[in-house]
């Protein structure tokens, strides 16, 4: 799938990409390295975003209201270090 969603867990801080985990908000060099992968894949592959001519970069970062501000800064900064664009924010527990 297209769609990259990255997690943050509210308890452990833990990091996971399409539910697969790498690493946490602490050390997100590893998150960034497999960005870094699928973007270039996707290079390769000339995997475009639907109405442009550039490569699909896409990300969606996800986490709870209660993770720290500057944990999330972290994780975007990583994303952003791999060459993500554009990228959502989505917040969970909004309930609370």
């Amino acid at each position: 799938p297209l769609t990259l969603v990255v997690s943050i867990n509210r308890d452990t801080k833990a990091i996971t990409l399409n539910n697969e985990p790498f690493g946490d908000v602490s050390d997100p060099e590893k998150l960034e390295n497999k960005l870094r992968e699928i973007f270039a894949e996707r290079e390769r592959n000339g995997v475009i975003r639907e109405g442009t001519n550039e490569v699909e970069k896409t990300i969606f970062i996800k986490s709870p209201k209660s993770v720290r501000y500057g944990d999330v800064v972290k994780v975007i900064d990583a994303a952003k270090t791999a060459g993500a664009s554009p990228i959502g924010l989505q917040i969970d527990d909004l309930s609370e």
